[in-house]
This record gives structure tokens, C-alpha cells and sequence, in this order.
């Protein structure tokens, strides 16, 4: 059985400037970094094995914090960045809500059918991101393995390893610096998560989501 620790990056100036950066590369502010280094000491007692990034420069930086205090290397993985966001790109909420107010809105309410204007559906990222899931997963069957990646990633896996619909993307909460800690085991050669523990929120408008058996 592997335990999978989901970590999103700390706190970058594209978050602080409320600008959806996606693939675009962003330093992380000093609250980042502090975070970086809270999650670093949090993890330095784990028996990590291995530790995986997406090679945006936010994402690598909090992974290399971590590796630092566990003595071990980061391999990068591009199928770990965030949704690519086309248009949309280093854009801040404001211009984009003024110059895409109809499509913005459209989004959030059925973010399944529409996709930022030249990026990234949803249903891609996800498969992508997958596709770096299984691959990680084929390749350690047991141990500690730590992925640092961004909000979008990281709701897309908790969806699929909890029978989530992706169309809950927009009721899962990943704050910067967050982890998710998931025991995984896998039946049939389906993954299936056996318990999880953490502090990313899954409030639905209709039902509160239940992530392993702890109520998050």
C-alpha cells in the first residue's frame, strides 16, 4: 500500500495578485516560502520516498524546501502543472470577469461544458494529470510518496480516487501550503483510497463530501 501526500504550493505572487497564472511561471511571495518551510519541518519525520513536482517554478521551489529537509532529490513531472488557462493567462479575476463576464459565469455554473478560451477542459487536466498519477503509482507500490502540484491537479485526483463527479471541482477548497495525506491501495488495477487525512475542504451545494472516512 503507498501513501500519497498531496501538496499544493505555497503561496505565489500570482495568488497574492489574484491573476490565474496556470502554466505561467511565478515566484513564491515570503508567506509561500514560510509555508514551504512550515510543511518541510511538518514532513521531516516521514519516511518519504520519493518526491514529485510539477517543474512550474512555484511548485518546484515548495518541493525542494521539502526535499531539503529529507535529504532527497525532485523529480519533475510536467503532467503535474496547473490548467492551462489560454486567454486567461497572468490575467487578474477583474479583467477577466470584465472582458469574459458571460463565460466566466458559465463556467463556474457548469464547469464541464465550457473551458477558458484557448486553455485547457477540464477533462483534459484531469486526464493528464492521471496519466502522471499511474505512472508514479505503477512505479512505487509502497512507501511515502510526495506530490507537489497546484489546486487544479490536485482536485481532479481526489475526485477520481474518491468516486468524486469533476463537476464538484469548483466545492473542493486547496488552499496554497495544504496537504492531503491518502493511503491508497489498489484492486484490480483500479487505485482506491482507503482513508485520508488533511486539511482540503469538500463542501458541495448539495451534499457535504465525504474523503476517505474522515470528514474534511
Amino acid at each position: 500500500m503507498i501513501k500519497l501526500i498531496l501538496i499544493r504550493h505555497g503561496e505565489s505572487k500570482g495568488n497574492k495578485e489574484l491573476r490565474y497564472t496556470g502554466h505561467t511561471n511565478v515566484p513564491l511571495t515570503e508567506e509561500g516560502r514560510h509555508q514551504a518551510r512550515h510543511l518541510a519541518i511538518r514532513l521531516r519525520k516521514e519516511n518519504i520516498t520519493a518526491i514529485y513536482s510539477s517543474d512550474l517554478r512555484r511548485a518546484f521551489d515548495t518541493a525542494s524546501c521539502i526535499a531539503e529537509g529529507v535529504n532527497l532529490s525532485v523529480v519533475k513531472e510536467p503532467l503535474l502543472r496547473e490548467l492551462h488557462f489560454g486567454d486567461w493567462e497572468g490575467l487578474t479575476y477583474n479583467e477577466i470577469i470584465q472582458g469574459w463576464g458571460k463565460l466566466w459565469n458559465h463556467w463556474f455554473a457548469n464547469p464541464l461544458e465550457v473551458a477558458p478560451p484557448g486553455g485547457e477542459t477540464l477533462l483534459q487536466l484531469q486526464e493528464r494529470v492521471l496519466k502522471a498519477l499511474f505512472k508514479i503509482t505503477a512505479k512505487h507500490k509502497d512507501g511515502t510518496v510526495v506530490l507537489v502540484s497546484h489546486a487544479g491537479p490536485i482536485k481532479c485526483i481526489l475526485c477520481y480516487l474518491n468516486s468524486l463527479p469533476l463537476s464538484a471541482f469548483w466545492d473542493i477548497a486547496v488552499p496554497p501550503g495544504s496537504l492531503m495525506a491518502i493511503q491508497l491501495s489498489e484492486r484490480q488495477g483500479v487505485l482506491l483510497c482507503e482513508r485520508a487525512e488533511g486539511r482540503i475542504k469538500i463542501a458541495g451545494k448539495a451534499k457535504t463530501y465525504m474523503i476517505g472516512d474522515i470528514l474534511i
